[in-house]
């Protein structure tokens, strides 16, 4: 997830760097200074580093997705595994269901357990 996020922004930053340098801070430029930099008519280390940027933030957007969608399906799996432990018949994550409305501070992910008879119960899913 961090190797994405460093290659996400690294690729965001590179290109902005480029169209900026090269007079697109004007927004009614912006296409026209790609254009010029994608021709190469800013040199060719601009054209290069624009590809690059180009190549890196989709590659950096894609590993740091999966990373996020790993470490999900980890939380999901260790609130599985404390379910069933504790002798629940499911496990699911979701939001708590003792939020304040309007209080932002009373909202967590919860691993909510629950069958077997058993009253509901909700663990914050981060602290597992």
């Amino acid at each position: 997830m961090i190797v994405g996020a460093v290659l996400a922004f690294g690729g965001a930053i590179l290109f902005a760097s480029q169209l900026f340098r090269h007079g697109g801070v004007n927004r009614m430029h912006q296409f026209r200074v790609l254009g010029e930099l994608r021709r190469g008519e800013h040199g060719k280390t601009a054209r290069l580093l624009l590809a690059v940027s180009l190549v890196l933030l989709p590659i950096g957007a894609c590993l740091l997705f999966a990373g996020v969608a790993q470490s999900d399906r980890q939380r999901a799996e260790r609130c599985e595994q404390r379910c069933l432990s504790e002798g629940f018949a499911s496990a699911a994550i979701g939001p708590n269901s003792d939020r304040v409305p309007g209080d932002a501070r009373s909202r967590f992910v919860a691993c909510i357990c629950e069958g077997n008879g058993r009253e509901r119960v909700e663990y914050r899913a981060d602290e597992l």
